[in-house]
C-alpha cells in the first residue's frame, strides 16, 4: 500500500446489501493512497413521536463493515453527520423543543440542546456507537447556534436562561431591538444572550465526552469538525471543550493531536 502520512477520510454509506463491494472499493482507495481511513455516514436528527430508534439499526450495519475492514487490516470509523440538525426538513417532528430564530421567532426543523429530553436521547446515540469500538469518530459542527440564520436560539428555555441572567423581563423582540443599539447595556445584554447559546451546547458536547472516554480500553480518535467559530469568545469556549475532552480521558487515552484552529480539526 502506499505510504501516506495525511490523514485522508472518505465518507461512505451504510448499504448493507453491497458490503463486499463497497470494502473492495475502500480496500482499492487505501492502496492507492487515496484514502487512509473510511468513515460511515449515521445521521441522527432525532424523529417521530415516539423518537424512532436510528442508531441501533445503522451501528449493526457498521460493525458488519468494521469487522470486514479490520479483517483486510483497513482502520475505520463512524461519521455523525447531524444530531441536532442543519434545519432541513424531516418527515416526522420529534417532541424534543425546537430551535427558534432570534430574528423572527420562527422554529425551524433544529433541536434545542436546552431540552434535557434531547440531551438523554444523545446520550444514548453516543453511547451505542461508543460500544461499536469505532476506530475514528467525527463529529459534524451542526450544533453552531449563532450561526444560523436566526442568530441564536431564543426559545422558551433560553430565554427563560437569558432573563435569569440578565435580571431582565425582556422579550425576544424586544432584546432584537436592544442589541441592535450600540450602548454599553446592549453590549451587556448581548454577551448574556451569546453565553446562553455557548455554554449549553458545551455541556451537551462535554456529555459525549464522558460517553466515549469513559471505557478503560477506550482509545478513541476523536475528530471535532470546527467551522466557523471566529469570534473570541467562541475559541475561548472551545479551548474549554478541547480541555474538557482530555480531562473526560480517564484512562489516560488522550486524542493524538489537538489543533485549535477554525476550519482544522481537534484531533
Amino acid at each position: 500500500m502506499t505510504e501516506n502520512k495525511m490523514l485522508l477520510y472518505s465518507i461512505m454509506g451504510l448499504d448493507i446489501d453491497h458490503a463486499d463491494e463497497i470494502c473492495a472499493d475502500i480496500c482499492a482507495q487505501v492502496e492507492r493512497g487515496v484514502s487512509t481511513c473510511p468513515l460511515f455516514c449515521m445521521t441522527l436528527v432525532p424523529e417521530g413521536d415516539p423518537v424512532v430508534d436510528k442508531v441501533g439499526p445503522m451501528c449493526e450495519k457498521y460493525m458488519i463493515f468494521r469487522d470486514k475492514l479490520h479483517a483486510m487490516g483497513i482502520p475505520n470509523g463512524v461519521l455523525v453527520q447531524a444530531s441536532i440538525g442543519h434545519g432541513w426538513v424531516l418527515s416526522k417532528l420529534s417532541p424534543y423543543t425546537k430551535y427558534k430564530n432570534l430574528t423572527d421567532g420562527k422554529e425551524v426543523f433544529v433541536c434545542c440542546p436546552y431540552d434535557d429530553n434531547f440531551c438523554s436521547y444523545i446520550e444514548n446515540v453516543t453511547k451505542t456507537i461508543a460500544a461499536c469500538k469505532p476506530d475514528t469518530i467525527m463529529i459534524d459542527d451542526d450544533f453552531r447556534l449563532i450561526y444560523r440564520e436566526g442568530k441564536g436560539c431564543a426559545c422558551d428555555l433560553h430565554m427563560n436562561r437569558f432573563r435569569e441572567l440578565s435580571g431582565t423581563d425582556m422579550t425576544r423582540e424586544e432584546l432584537v431591538e436592544c442589541m441592535a443599539l450600540d450602548t454599553e447595556e446592549s453590549c451587556r445584554l448581548a454577551d448574556i444572550f451569546v453565553e446562553t447559546q455557548c455554554v449549553r451546547a458545551l455541556t451537551v458536547w462535554n456529555l459525549r465526552c464522558r460517553c466515549l472516554f469513559a471505557p478503560a480500553e477506550t482509545i478513541w480518535n476523536l475528530r471535532l469538525r470546527l467551522h466557523r467559530f471566529w469570534q473570541e469568545r467562541e475559541i475561548l469556549l472551545w479551548c474549554v471543550l478541547i480541555t474538557a475532552i482530555i480531562c473526560a480521558a480517564a484512562d489516560g487515552s488522550f486524542p493524538k493531536y489537538i489543533k485549535g484552529l477554525p476550519n482544522r480539526y481537534a484531533n
